[in-house]
């Protein structure tokens, strides 16, 4: 089946807003990428972010392009415009068009483990154009139709469930009976597409079995599999500071107490979200 490409435009702000403006945007950030990339779809993300993306070993934990840094490693996630078969400046800004004060802040971002899409980029600089940002221009061969085995339902193969021996009994041979079934192309003789095809029988037909003979597990709606009593406390505790912000008419100064303890309950629930997912994944 075909999957989605979601692109996402980006502008986060820029230097003269507050750190908490810009950790917002981050946030939002992470929150639309579980949004697609969790239901199996590709992503590009692409835009002005004003601030360069920097290794996260080389910066302060404070510094924006600390935070940018650690989304793309918790995402997986790369600068098309940082490879080094990217063609033109190496900088999309130039404030004063002095060439002298010059930033790479406008990135095209997929995930790494799409390298294979990149055919040809480019950053274009023109005395005719008026921007101090350079347009970055990127052609991406994509193929969205790749199988791939992932959650049935909202469930996942309850592997936990048997032991290896078991697993070997109702799903090994099992699966071994029904592989003998796909029809085996001539490697010699067959094209590209009938080779993908081959693969994605395979594939489909492992999933399937595993389905049918190993079954799923459902999560509650209500609950996540990696849901933990520390999660517990942080949801609690951002949604009594919701309340209390709510009744106070919610306001949004950001120097009021009860917005930024709102907003400091829910970063820090999201963090421990994240943290938790990505230890259970």
């Amino acid at each position: 089946s075909s999957t989605e490409l979601n692109i996402i435009m980006v502008y986060l702000p820029s230097t003269n807003s507050t750190t908490r403006d810009f950790d917002d945007y981050i946030e939002k950030m992470y929150d639309l990428y579980h949004t697609y990339h969790d239901e199996g779809n590709e992503c590009i993300i692409m835009g002005d972010l004003n601030c360069s993306i920097k290794e996260t070993e080389s910066l302060s934990s404070a510094t924006r392009s600390h935070k940018l840094a650690t989304f793309l490693e918790y995402t997986g996630f790369m600068s098309i415009n940082l490879e080094d078969n990217c063609l033109g400046p190496k900088y999309t800004f130039d404030p004063l068009h002095s060439h002298s004060v010059t930033s790479m802040i406008d990135h095209i971002m997929i995930d790494r483990n799409r390298h294979e899409w990149i055919k040809e980029c480019q950053i274009v600089d023109s005395n005719y154009n008026p921007s101090d940002h350079l347009p970055v221009v990127a052609s991406l061969d994509i193929n969205t139709n790749e199988h791939i085995c992932k959650t049935y339902e909202k469930g996942f193969i309850n592997w936990a469930k048997y032991s290896s021996m078991e697993i070997h009994d109702i799903y090994t041979t099992n699966l071994a009976d029904e592989l003998s079934k796909i029809a085996k192309p001539n490697i010699v003789t067959s094209d590209n597409d009938m080779l993908e095809t081959y693969y994605n029988d395979i594939v489909r037909c492992m999933c399937n079995c595993a389905k049918q003979h190993i079954g799923l597990k459902i999560p509650s709606n209500k609950t996540k599999p990696f849901w933990s009593k520390q999660l517990d406390i942080l949801y609690r505790n951002m949604g009594r500071s919701s309340k209390e912000w709510k009744e106070q008419g919610k306001p949004r100064d950001q120097i009021n107490d009860y917005y930024r303890q709102y907003k400091d309950a829910k970063r820090q629930f999201r963090k421990g979200f994240r943290e938790k997912q990505q230890e259970w994944e």
